[in-house]
């Protein structure tokens, strides 16, 4: 393999690594911030969705996204 492309694999391995750390993170939030996250990130739900599902307000969904980008934010 050419250094061109081992560099580029090297670099693919981290961007994945980086990947799997992120959804760990997610993964360890707490209940209600985890299912707001994981429903509007991965499964493109919009709050008033993610609201009727948990049962709660679309401000509570707003406050659980921004709760949950905080406690992200806290672990990096």
């Amino acid at each position: 393999m050419t250094p061109l492309g081992e560099q580029a694999l090297d670099e693919a391995r981290l961007a994945t690594d980086h990947v799997h750390e992120a959804r760990r993170e997610v993964l360890d939030l707490a209940g209600r911030r985890r299912r707001a996250v994981l429903a509007a990130n991965e499964g493109g739900a919009s709050y008033r969705v993610i609201a009727r599902a948990l049962g709660v307000s679309v401000a509570a969904v707003q406050q659980l996204m921004a709760a949950a980008r905080a406690d992200l934010a806290d672990t990096r």
